[in-house]
């Protein structure tokens, strides 16, 4: 919360980073929302695609979500915001639909299972990882809610930081070892996840 603070689905610039406690925060995501306040290096991930999943059988159109109970992880940046700016789903603003909030994604999961909620809010590549693919469908298209991936997120008065980063990481990506480094962490450590470095 010194880097970025998040209140359910409210955002605010944290104290930490505003203050100058630290040079930069490592691992953000750049969104309009935190591009007002901060500056963003290269990412060294992928854009993280998100879509709408539903218990498997659902029927009917899985992009009109009036009236249904839809799921979203406190603190997260697939929140209302992003779910109200996707020009291809309908009943998805402020009123049309009832948003749900939950503290994990495995929470949020477990509630569409159980059919406590309609829908939620999640990456594919999150839904496949935790086993749960074939216990849900997925809305198309998949969608949005950043610029790209994880990056390091500084002030914009620390252009240097974002320069010095940008500069190793070219170097590094250029040589081979970034992509050396990713596939060395997916054969160690893919059990707990893909990892999504942008080669």
């Amino acid at each position: 919360s010194n880097c970025w603070k998040t209140e359910g689905d409210r955002e605010y610039p944290g104290t930490g980073l505003l203050a100058g406690y630290y040079d930069a925060c490592m691992g953000f995501i750049p969104t309009a929302a935190r591009s007002n306040s901060f500056n963003f290096s290269t990412s060294f991930t992928d854009d993280f695609k998100v879509t709408l999943f539903y218990n498997a059988g659902t029927e009917g159109d899985l992009t009109d979500i009036t009236g249904k109970k839809i799921g979203l992880v406190n603190g997260w940046l697939w929140n209302r915001q992003c779910l109200e700016k996707q020009k291809h789903l309908t009943g998805n603003k402020a009123g049309s639909y009832t948003p749900v909030m939950f503290d994990s994604n495995l929470d949020m999961a477990g509630a569409v299972y159980r059919g406590e909620i309609d829908a939620a809010i999640a990456v594919p590549s999150h839904v496949e990882d935790a086993g749960l693919s074939d216990m849900a469908v997925g809305a198309e298209p998949t969608y949005s809610c950043s610029s790209d991936g994880s990056a390091v997120m500084a002030r914009y008065s620390r252009m240097d930081v974002i320069e010095w980063w940008n500069e190793a990481f070219e170097r590094l990506r250029g040589s081979g070892a970034f992509r050396r480094l990713c596939e060395e962490s997916q054969k160690k450590h893919g059990h707990k996840g893909r990892i999504n470095c942008a080669l």
